[in-house]
């Protein structure tokens, strides 16, 4: 508890100095932009539901506090930076591949993120989207440098995105989330330079970003996201996608008044042409993985 303590101290002191250096040319022009984006936005409907909690209160981070400190932010602690179990981190360095994979689980600065105690030159969120990520490629040997399309749906800050490119994936990456998250995710993912991402906010973008494929998605992403949203976006999301290769998905047994056991049964079942595998993580009690191949 005492160790936790000071690692919490070091942590503010080390956001408190980040926002008291001088912004370069770069950091305040990306955050000008985003403060603008966010400004654009019209106002959010007078709703006491979540998701309309959290676009509010990301909206006034944004335009209140430090972008380059965003990862301290609460909310984006709470809902958007997981610290990795020991579970997770043990078991990557298990696989064939860790001795690759590890170099490219090196944190940026951008948001200043907490660096993870056990593998400091990583995060505890970086090495959670790695595990993820291992499910896949144990489950269908993935080879992500020969990815074309990759879908991601709902995506965070933009950090699964960013492990994607650091494993080799050079094609199209298409993110389909809320305005406000999609700002967050241009101004993170656009000052380490990853600037091949689609954003899409809407099912007409979507539809008009998956044009080039013919609607053919080579790897779909949904940790714990779409076992979030609402019954009818579900819906209405696979309506436009039209043929994947890859599943990744991870869920929580309940979200709200949704029975996500129940939904993600059905949802294989009427994908007989799938191969699932799905299982629960011993260490995330409640939760659950969901993996498919063609």
């Amino acid at each position: 508890m005492i160790t936790k303590r000071i690692n919490n101290l070091i942590y503010k002191a080390k956001c408190a100095l980040r926002e008291f250096l001088p912004e370069s040319q770069e950091e305040l022009e990306s955050k000008n932009i985003l403060r603008k984006r966010i400004a654009s936005l019209s106002p959010l409907p007078n709703l006491n539901d979540s998701w309309t909690k959290h676009r509010n209160s990301l909206r006034m981070d944004i335009l209140k506090s430090d972008p380059r400190t965003f990862l301290s932010w609460p909310y984006i602690q709470y809902t958007m930076f997981h610290q990795s179990k020991l579970e997770e981190l043990d078991e990557l360095k298990k696989e064939s591949y860790w001795e690759e994979w590890k170099n490219h689980l090196t944190e940026n600065t951008i948001g200043t993120p907490r660096k993870y105690p056990l593998f400091t030159e990583s995060s505890g969120n970086l090495i959670h989207h790695a595990y993820s990520l291992s499910q896949i490629e144990n489950y269908s040997n993935i080879d992500f440098s020969k990815l074309k399309t990759v879908v991601e749906f709902g995506g965070g800050y933009g950090s699964m995105a960013r492990l994607v490119y650091n494993l080799g994936f050079r094609g199209t990456y298409i993110i389909f989330d809320l305005p406000e998250f999609l700002a967050l995710q241009e101004y993170f993912l656009g000052l380490i330079n990853i600037k091949n991402i689609v954003y899409t906010d809407t099912l007409e973008k979507l539809s008009e970003a998956l044009k080039p494929t013919n609607g053919s998605i080579d790897l779909f992403i949904a940790t714990w996201s779409l076992s979030e949203a609402p019954l009818a976006l579900r819906e209405d999301i696979f309506k436009n996608l039209s043929s994947i290769k890859h599943f990744l998905i991870s869920y929580q047994d309940s979200f709200e008044e949704i029975n996500n056991v129940t939904y993600f049964k059905k949802f294989t079942q009427d994908r007989k042409g799938v191969k699932w595998k799905s299982y629960p993580i011993t260490h995330l009690l409640g939760n659950n993985y969901l993996l498919g191949k063609l």
